[in-house]
């Protein structure tokens, strides 16, 4: 069937540059960021009794957001102004239009790649950024209602399953940030350390609701950081289970202690500008050796000047020399009852744990053929990504940890991989590159933008 006389120009250049199968786009004095576009024009049957005799009853145009995308990873936002024809089949009367691929009906208002696009950016990008990104295109809430919109499909397939997988070896740590806090629990029966799940909270029964969603009668062994709460939920809970804590994390309680003593110290706060966060994350021979812009040492000059921060500093590096040596871990205990009370004080946290929690200490310096390979290490790295997050929504932590390694997919149409029928959770590896691979994409935006005109 012939196409009205306004549409009978294609404009080849611009239909290769959109590049959507079946999509053609007609020369019109539009503005650049706007497409012209209908369906190719191939014959056209009736979908009630297929004949191909019909009339054109005329049609409507709908828009379209879209984003063509660049080969370095750049894209331009564009509206899609599409006219659809209904038309009316002379043997049977049936009213119609022809259906579409390239969205996922005639009511939505942008396209499935460009639906693809939003999740992506949501992954790495604040809903603001893309919405500025977007311009005139689409809003923050807009934005906001389609990925959550994507994320309530994904958590409804894991939380529906009829079985859930449950590790022999199960990891519960927690991520706090200066945003959000949460558990993340893990499947550590292998060195293929797999997020399981994500829980908002640092609370007790929130972490007992999680678990209940598992067959715990199937976990073996508990292996979790420093974390109280944890600590006391599986205690109370699941008392027959070994509980086993990575020394690692025991050296992470010594730090946050020492850090907040020099937070804390009246001298110190008057001469230094301290950022505890720093101090916690430093190795320790950096520690030692870290100079001031005057090339003085900063950590000598620090206990010379306070009594409290020297003997405090000699005992942490006593305890963590302990904690790395591993053949001695005894002396870990005995270490805490030769503190004095002054000294006690400032070492609190690592003092109630070393108290109430000696055996889950003990078993991770004797049980460490139960620890997979950099467990510890892996962790960590996490609550660093996590960091980088800067965001207290749920919906996009969750995603940015579970369902990041699904950005390759048609994410219109997708469902969680499963093995034997259960959802395995995410190689914490993998979310590992996938965060470093996002962080580039993200710290290079600016500069593709620059590069295509979009500033």
């Amino acid at each position: 069937m012939a196409r009205p006389r306004k549409y009978s120009v294609v404009d080849t250049e611009r239909t290769e540059e959109l590049n959507i199968d079946g999509l053609e786009v007609y020369k019109t004095d539009k503005a650049d960021g706007y497409y012209t576009v209908l369906l190719d024009d191939e014959e056209i049957t009736c979908p009630n009794c297929h004949s191909n005799k019909m009339k054109n009853k005329g049609g409507t145009e709908h828009y379209y957001r879209d984003a063509i995308p660049f080969d370095d990873g750049g894209y331009k936002p564009v509206c899609l102004r599409y006219y659809y024809f209904k038309y009316k089949c002379l043997d049977c009367g049936h009213v119609f239009v022809r259906p579409i691929q390239f969205a996922q009906s005639l009511d939505v208002s942008i396209t499935n790649r460009y639906y693809d696009f939003l999740i992506k950016s949501c992954m790495h990008k604040s809903y603001r950024t893309i919405g500025r990104e977007a311009s005139e295109y689409l809003s923050p809430p807009a934005i906001m209602a389609y990925f959550n919109s994507w994320y309530e499909s994904m958590h409804i397939q894991q939380m529906n399953e009829e079985s859930r997988y449950t590790p022999r070896t199960m990891g519960i740590v927690a991520i706090e940030t200066v945003n959000y806090s949460f558990f993340s629990i893990l499947d550590a029966s292998t060195d293929d350390i797999r997020v399981l799940d994500v829980v908002p909270g640092i609370f007790e029964t929130s972490l007992y609701d999680a678990l209940s969603e598992y067959d715990m009668a199937a976990v073996e062994t508990f292996l979790t950081d420093c974390n109280v709460t944890i600590l006391s939920a599986i205690s109370q809970y699941y008392p027959k289970q070994n509980r086993i804590i990575a020394p690692g994390f025991l050296r992470d309680a010594l730090k946050r202690d020492f850090a907040e003593c020099v937070k804390n110290d009246i001298y110190f706060k008057h001469a230094y500008q301290f950022n505890k966060y720093s101090l916690m994350m430093m190795p320790r021979d950096e520690l030692r050796n870290k100079k001031s812009k005057g090339d003085q040492d900063w950590v000598n000059e620090l206990i010379g000047k306070s009594e409290l921060l020297g003997d405090a500093y000699i005992r942490y590096n006593d305890a963590v020399d302990t904690v790395e040596g591993r053949r001695d871990y005894i002396k870990i205990f005995s270490w805490r009852t030769e503190l004095p009370d002054q000294i006690r004080e400032v070492f609190s946290e690592t003092d109630y744990i070393l108290d109430t929690f000696a055996r889950e200490i003990s078993n991770g310096f004797t049980s460490s053929e139960s620890i997979p390979e950099g467990f510890y290490e892996k962790v960590s790295y996490l609550q660093k990504a996590t960091n980088a997050f800067w965001t207290n929504k749920t919906e996009i932590v969750r995603s940015r940890i579970l369902y990041i390694d699904m950005l390759g997919a048609d994410l219109m149409h997708q469902e969680l991989p499963k093995q034997n029928g259960q959802w395995r959770g995410i190689s914490l590896t993998k979310v590992i590159e996938n965060y470093k691979l996002l962080n580039k994409l993200g710290a290079s935006y600016y500069k593709r933008r620059k590069k295509h005109g979009y500033e």
